[in-house]
């Protein structure tokens, strides 16, 4: 038995952005209930996207999308909406019907969140009336009793399918009603920061897997869990995005104790150059060594006392900049790596 659903991903799943319309097909696998998520692109021309505004072309209109979604999308993502809830509500007490009860009593014992009842349970008004912080907890909590169900059904309806639909409506809610968060793989929300910023991080992580960068890989992921609070604590994730490189980098010059501009030129920049036999490309990768260092010396303002009596944390905006340009040069000193040990 198989279903497929097609929709716009906002980055819950690893490996698609918020660009991409993608099929989902839940598979049915060893005849135990169990449903299984394989993901294929369908349509790489799908062009909304969460920060357009302002006029659209015709060659970047999406044909059947509803006209608020393409003419009047906000120029900044949002951090709540009266739809997104509403919908949220509707889907629970319309897919959930069997189940509104214990799914009150769940919600109530591991959120410490009350559904009314209304000569009803009223998941529309409780939605409305949560704090937004609790709104996002409950989505993830709805799809931890549905999966927590694994194995039972309804109606010839698998709790899998239904985890893996709510979390697919609740992934295209946010993008069509321009919210700024994305989904886990286990339904857990986070901020979204824009599709390039998660296409880096999806990517450059699942490219650490080698043993040999594990640590590299932990002091990232920390980079980027500093973002994923309110407020984002913008110094701690820049400093793990340095710690990230210092590993790497002492990882390629085992006698070398720091990072910084000194360290690049006289050990690290000679090992580079090597990887490339080229001469034209040999010049350019000592123009980037040196930008390099300039960066690194440039993050040092933030790892260091800065003589004041309020700490002075980078802005948001610098902050992306940061973990950008080091996932970049990480991406690219593995590559640096990977040829040295290769001895190629």
């Amino acid at each position: 038995m198989k279903l497929s659903v097609e929709f716009g991903v906002l980055r819950w799943c690893t490996k698609r952005s918020i660009s991409v319309l993608v099929r989902a097909e839940l598979e049915e696998s060893c005849g135990e209930g169990c449903w299984r998520i394989s993901w294929a692109a369908i349509d790489h021309n799908w062009s909304m996207s969460m920060q357009q505004s302002g006029p659209t072309s015709p060659s970047t209109i999406v044909s059947g999308e509803l006209f608020s979604r393409v003419y009047l999308r906000p120029a900044e993502l949002l951090a709540d909406s009266v739809k997104f809830r509403l919908r949220l509500g509707s889907y629970v007490a319309k897919n959930a019907t069997p189940d509104l009860s214990e799914l009150r009593e769940f919600l109530r014992v591991e959120g410490g969140l009350s559904v009314p009842y209304t000569g009803y349970v009223n998941y529309e008004q409780f939605f409305q009336k949560l704090p937004i912080a609790d709104v996002l907890g409950a989505i993830t909590l709805i799809w931890r009793y549905l999966i927590g169900k694994r194995g039972a059904s309804y109606r010839f309806q698998p709790y899998d399918r239904q985890a893996a639909l709510w979390v697919e409506f609740v992934g295209r809610t946010f993008l069509e009603e321009s919210l700024g968060y994305r989904l886990d793989d286990r339904a857990g929300v986070h901020y979204f920061i824009d599709a390039e910023f998660e296409n880096t991080r999806s990517a450059l992580l699942s490219g650490l897997s080698d043993k040999r960068y594990a640590a590299v890989r932990d002091a990232l992921e920390k980079a980027y869990k500093y973002l994923d609070v309110a407020p984002g604590d913008t110094k701690a994730s820049v400093r793990s995005a340095f710690e990230a490189l210092e590993i790497l980098t002492r990882l390629m010059v085992p006698e070398a104790q720091n990072l910084n501009k000194g360290m690049i030129d006289k050990r690290l920049r000679p090992l580079v150059v090597t990887c490339y036999p080229q001469a034209t490309d040999r010049a350019m990768v000592e123009k980037l060594l040196d930008g390099f260092a300039s960066f690194v010396d440039s993050i040092h303002l933030y790892r260091h006392g800065q003589g004041v009596e309020e700490p002075i944390a980078p802005t948001l905006e610098v902050t992306v900049y940061v973990i950008s340009h080091a996932a970049a040069a990480l991406r690219w000193l593995i590559f640096a790596d990977q040829t040295l040990l290769s001895g190629r």
